[in-house]
């Protein structure tokens, strides 16, 4: 129960035994939607610096001469020009040799990469790709968890099931977020692919040019096969745990209890959809190979070009590093966001408590 429902009882409003989801709701209701972009932004950027390191580190191992004895992954494949690259929050394509620039050194593992990168190279290396990542995550993040958020709100006080309240808002959610944000993510991947590339207006320009507006939006279908289910998956563990724990631990914290549930949302999320990120990841190698005579590879064409070539353990290539990277990104971002709602929330019971007080006095 909020102070401000308490001083509501104490009024002789006695709002009587509120439920778990009664309680979520009325919390909800009272954010603005200021409050939930600055408590998305916030999420956004802290998860970005937390997690950027471990997948900087991830993506040095993967550039090693190693990776040629097994270059099943088309992301680690020494003949690709390009490297794929992801924090949790943001997929990148970048060229080989931005990433190998300094790989120089052989790395026996995590912990060494991560030892002999922070002595030879400063801590600041282990923030490459940060920037774009920020320039992107935040406002995709933003839109998509307050699109979220207010959807889910709706849908609830449409008396829908929690339920079915979390698997429509994520899946709609996501497509609104990847479809608004795909043609920046798709101008931002070609600039990254050029040695001396125009300005962003110049390059978006080029490619409605060269190819039509509507393939502003090319690699978007990849993006929602891997991304929806995942977003509908996440947010269905995700709404399920939060009130599992809270029927269990009654005290528990929100932020805690989004933590936990995150991390274990992300960690079903990433496992059941490996395969559609697999995929993904095979089209935008394909897409952006410097080879002028490839063919021109469809989702489905990859799909079974996978199975055919490595069998359907193919389409389970990467899930460690994935779920490593992906539980904590999940598990940083929810907590944090739901720390900022939580920061608000205290903030206006107070004041309100503190204008309550006043009025008491006067009397």
């Amino acid at each position: 129960m909020t102070k401000r429902m308490e001083l509501d009882a104490g009024q002789g409003q006695t709002p009587g035994p509120v439920s778990v989801p009664a309680r979520m709701i009325e919390k909800e209701q009272r954010l603005t939607l200021f409050q939930r972009i600055v408590s998305a932004s916030v999420g956004a950027m802290l998860t970005s610096l937390l997690v950027t390191p471990l997948d900087v580190v991830k993506t040095r191992l993967q550039a090693q001469a190693r990776v040629e004895s097994n270059p099943k992954n088309a992301a680690q494949c020494p003949r690709c020009a390009y490297i794929n690259f992801s924090n949790g929050l943001m997929d990148h394509t970048l060229p080989r040799y931005v990433v190998c620039t300094h790989t120089v050194r052989h790395f026996t593992g995590t912990l060494d990469a991560f030892y002999k990168i922070t002595r030879y190279e400063g801590v600041a290396s282990l923030y490459n790709g940060l920037p774009p990542t920020l320039l992107m995550a935040v406002p995709a993040t933003v839109l998509y968890f307050a699109t979220y958020d207010k959807l889910r709100l709706q849908f609830e006080q449409a008396n829908y099931g929690w339920m079915s309240s979390a698997l429509l808002s994520g899946s709609c959610a996501r497509v609104v977020a990847a479809t608004c944000i795909a043609p920046i993510e798709l101008v931002r991947t070609k600039m990254q692919a050029m040695q001396d590339p125009p300005n962003m207006l110049r390059t978006a320009a080029n490619q409605v040019r060269g190819q039509g507006v509507f393939s502003l939006w090319k690699g978007l279908s990849p993006t929602l096969l891997r991304d929806v289910p995942f977003s509908a998956i996440y947010w269905v563990s995700v709404e399920g745990g939060k009130r599992r724990l809270a029927e269990m631990y009654p005290t528990i914290s929100d932020v805690y209890a989004s933590f936990i549930s995150g991390a274990i949302g992300g960690t079903i999320a990433a496992t059941c959809t490996i395969p559609f990120d697999v995929v993904k990841t095979r089209k935008q190698v394909f897409d952006y190979s410097p080879d002028p005579a490839k063919e021109e590879m469809t989702t489905r064409r990859i799909l079974n070009r996978i199975i055919k070539t490595e069998g359907y353990s193919g389409l389970f290539v990467g899930i460690g590093p994935r779920l490593m990277k992906i539980s904590p990104a999940c598990a940083l971002m929810l907590s944090s966001y739901e720390f900022g709602k939580q920061v608000f929330l205290e903030a206006e019971d107070t004041s309100f408590a503190s204008h309550y007080s006043q009025l008491e006095g006067r009397h």
